[in-house]
């Protein structure tokens, strides 16, 4: 059924492109209008063209909450993944240990962050060029040769292919040019940091160009292993993208394929304490049972100090990661009288294989621990959409989404695996533990259609009231099946074969279910937008907002339902958007309310090795936004914003509860969502100034506070993340843009932080936590001709 389905939308794809290509009659020169590059230009420049509702427009125009980075701004600050970005965007937040399992948040909302579910969809979309990543870990490499990146917040489906409920972040390269354009840079810096990024763009004729970007980024380790010697925590990525540009007419054709590879020796948290204690609802607090203290000692295991930001590790299992993606894509625009005729066609791929020492000790307890994922999809998009402004304005679209998703998981036990578990190292243990492994190998189809639809009515000069709906279904079908290998059990008595036999089904037992879901949703949003002048924009908007269910893919409790139900969201939100009259300034304000029933978290039971997904009622995410640009003399730009954010259980009052907690369930209602900062601030800028003919000399900074979260979904107060600040400082000098040296440091005060803490394996109390990069100082050339 899912390769008729897909056959079928390469059939329809093909044949709009073949439509398309037969409207263009004679080939034309380029006429290109000039893009900026530039998102916070000084006085009298312009604001770089936004597509948030599918035509360009100056982002000071669209009732809606946007920020927008420009590329050229993001090259200065040395920002070239979204981890980064998130410092310059307060309501933006990404977390997690690895790249398979980062979460990608908008105001509080997104995905319940901890391990991702490969049965679930992401509330916050992320689109390059136009198309959606289905998996976050595709959206964890390297931005090269970007034009700019649109950050939109609130629920974004009526004018998007995939129904995103708490946001967007579309990524858009810079297209091949009919004027050559070259571009490099250079970098070197500490801890054996470095970093090379290129463009080329060239017409090969009046109507056709290309583009070629590649970028090579690595550096030496964060942490240091003790017991294999050597640093692990490494970063080495290489992405390449080729594109080709066709101006025949009345249509333009951008093709484009991409290639991006990250092997890594990495991924390993740190010890970060130890938890001794837990309580009864009543307050009687006892030891945490067979906890890691008693472990280490009858395996006779000197544990390393607790001293985290040593940045040191002692694991017998060098963690290691390899990434790869890919794909191309083929985006025809068709103008016709009046109207443009989009297509968007696109193939992805994204494979995942690590290797982790899951129990954190040179100890051979664990000596296998991974879940590999292989992930293709396809994706076709139409969209007709009326050009220039009318009393009415108005898109329509279908869009198509065809995902296949493998996983396999291995988990193999060692030698020390029956003193450190079963807390006796005898003949019988090591035959049942020792050499045991238990597999789990799981699939998704997931097929989901879409009609979607928004039009604008111009009431007047001033007063606009946009609607727009979409219809959805889609089916999910997968299949879990775990297997279990182990020694013969032949040498042992009956007895201890029995016994043998029942430790081994505590660890893991054969199971295989299928499961299946197919659902349908209509929803919708209406923006009442008013220009109070030519400079100050008033608005207001109401949304529904959908996230498809999901399926659990992993060996959980027979009580744990399989299925997930989606989620419904009631979107507020007003806002006002001013700039002075000469663009000197801008001052945007935002304040929303959004109610997410059945919300879909990521639960981690304490009192089994395992994670899954449920329904835990309705969450609420409220605040208020201030951001701002101001360029008030020649050679000074600076940005600003904050963010409050009060996120919060409404509705939890069967949470799995935290290590320190002796009860089996806990009521969560009314306590704080985790990876919900409260305060959230970016301030930064530039000041350049002329020394020498062309040449200017500049310096500039960047600021970011994020206030103290909660890891855990169980909000463990072993998983509370203090509040960090951090510093980015710059120096250098430019020769117009042709020439920019700059030296430089990320993280300038060396501040130490968390990304992620929690308990670790085992429920032995035992806490670890991924750290922050440290201070890196570096030195970067920019070439651009």
């Amino acid at each position: 059924m899912a390769k008729r389905h897909l056959g079928s939308a390469v059939y329809i794809a093909g044949l709009g492109i073949a439509l398309a290509c037969s409207g263009a009659l004679t080939p034309s020169a380029h006429a290109q209008t000039p893009r900026p590059i530039s998102g916070q230009p000084e006085a009298g420049t312009p604001e770089i063209l936004v597509t948030a509702r599918r035509r360009a427009e100056d982002p000071q125009n669209v009732p809606i909450a946007l920020t927008v980075f420009g590329g050229a701004e993001l090259d200065k600050q040395n920002v070239f993944t979204i981890d980064q970005l998130q410092r310059q965007a307060p309501s933006l937040q990404i977390i997690g240990n690895n790249p398979r399992n980062t979460n990608i948040n908008i105001r509080g909302l997104g995905a319940n962050i901890g391990l991702q579910n490969d049965g679930l969809e992401n509330g916050v979309g992320v689109y390059v060029d136009d198309v959606y990543y289905a998996r976050t870990g595709q959206a964890t490499f390297d931005l090269i040769d970007i034009d700019h990146i649109e950050l939109l917040r609130g629920p974004q489906g009526t004018l998007f292919g995939k129904n995103t409920t708490a946001g967007a972040l579309s990524i858009y390269t810079r297209e091949p040019s009919f004027e050559p354009d070259v571009r490099a840079d250079a970098t070197v810096g500490s801890r054996g940091s470095y970093q090379v990024r290129g463009s080329a763009s060239a017409p090969l004729s009046d109507s056709v160009a290309i583009r070629l970007s590649a970028a090579q980024t690595s550096h030496e380790g964060y942490v240091f292993n003790t017991a294999s010697g050597r640093r692990i925590n490494d970063y080495n990525n290489f992405s390449v993208r080729g594109q080709v540009l066709a101006e025949l007419g009345n249509v333009k054709i951008r093709l484009i394929g991409d290639y991006g590879r990250q092997h890594e020796d990495g991924y390993a948290p740190v010890n970060t304490g130890i938890a001794a204690e837990r309580a009864t609802p009543a307050g009687v607090t006892s030891v945490i049972p067979n906890g890691i203290t008693l472990r280490a000692s009858r395996a006779g295991y000197v544990l390393p100090a607790i001293d985290p930001f040593s940045r040191k590790v002692d694991l017998d299992v060098t963690p290691q990661a390899r990434m790869e993606q890919g794909g191309g894509s083929a985006k025809v625009d068709w103008t016709l009288p009046n109207h443009i005729l989009t297509s968007i066609t696109a193939y992805r791929f994204w494979n995942w294989s690590p290797r982790n020492d899951a129990d954190g000790t040179s100890l051979p307890i664990l000596t296998a621990a991974y879940n590999e994922s292989k992930q293709t999809q396809f994706t076709q998009e139409f969209r007709f959409a009326s050009a220039g402004k009318h009393t009415i304005d108005y898109v329509i679209g279908a869009f198509y989404f065809h995902q296949s998703l493998d996983s396999h998981n291995l988990t193999s036990y060692g030698s020390a695996a029956p003193i450190w578990l079963l807390g006796a190292d005898n003949p019988r243990n090591q035959a049942a533990l020792n050499g045991f492994a238990v597999t789990g190998d799981s699939t998704l189809r997931t097929n989901s259609y879409a009609a979607f639809g928004q039009a604008t009515w111009n009431i007047s000069a001033r007063l606009a009231l946009t609607v727009g709906a979409r219809y959805t279904n889609e089916t999910k079908d997968g299949t879990f099946v775990q297997t279990v290998a182990g020694a013969s059990l032949a040498t042992l008595s009956p007895a201890d074969q029995a016994i043998a036999v029942a430790t081994r089904a505590a660890f893991g037992a054969p199971n295989a279910y299928d499961i299946h879901t197919n659902e349908s949703n209509l929803s919708g949003q209406a923006n009442l937008s008013y220009r109070f002048s030519d400079t100050v924009l008033g608005y207001a908007t109401f949304a529904r907002g959908y996230k498809s269910g999901g399926l659990t893919l992993t060996n959980v409790a027979a009580n744990v339902p399989k299925t997930i139900a989606p989620e419904s969201i009631d979107h507020y939100e007003i806002g006002l958007k001013t700039r002075t009259a000469d663009h000197v300034a801008t001052l945007n304000l935002a304040a929303f309310w959004t109610i997410d029933r059945n919300y879909q978290a990521t639960i981690s039971d304490p009192f089994r090795t395992t994670t899954y997904v449920s329904n835990v009622g309705a969450v609420r995410s409220r605040g208020v936004e201030i951001e701002g640009t101001v360029a008030p003399v020649t050679g000074l730009t600076a940005y600003g914003s904050l963010t409050y954010l009060d996120a919060s259980y409404r509705s939890f009052k069967d949470s799995p509860c935290p290590i320190e907690n002796v009860a089996t369930t806990c009521d969560l209602s009314g306590r704080v969502l985790p990876g919900a900062p409260k305060w959230s601030a970016a301030l930064g800028g530039e000041y350049s100034r002329p020394v020498s003919g062309k040449v200017s000399a500049y310096i500039g900074g960047d600021y970011s506070y994020r206030s103290g979260i909660f890891f855990a979904a169980n909000l463990s107060k072993y998983s509370y993340i203090p509040g960090y600040s951090l510093v980015n400082a710059r120096v250098g000098a430019r020769i117009g843009e042709k020439l920019d040296l700059s030296l430089w440091a990320r993280n300038l005060f060396d501040q130490h932080y968390y990304t992620v803490l929690q308990p670790g394996a085992f429920n032995t109390g035992l806490i670890t936590g991924y750290l922050g990069d440290p201070r890196v100082v570096g030195v970067t050339g920019r070439v651009h001709f």
